[in-house]
């Protein structure tokens, strides 16, 4: 596991995520030459915690506005 900190205020995140019901929220695509793609998010990685909100608190819909907003 590592953790990963991004500022998203000036750029998009360039990630799309899917909640796999009973497992988690994981990485489904990551944009060529993106933040993510800068810092190593991969396609697979699991979404564990959004600006200290733990997966098991908050849905696939607040973790997207957490991200985007």
């Amino acid at each position: 596991m590592r953790e990963v900190e991004l500022d998203t205020s000036f750029d998009h995140l360039g990630i799309q995520i899917q909640e796999k019901p009973g497992t988690g929220i994981f990485i489904t695509s990551v944009s060529h030459n993106s933040l993510a793609a800068e810092v190593g998010i991969a396609v697979d990685d699991q979404i564990i915690e959004v600006n200290m909100f733990s997966k098991h608190d908050i849905c696939h819909t607040m973790i997207m506005y957490i991200i985007l907003y």
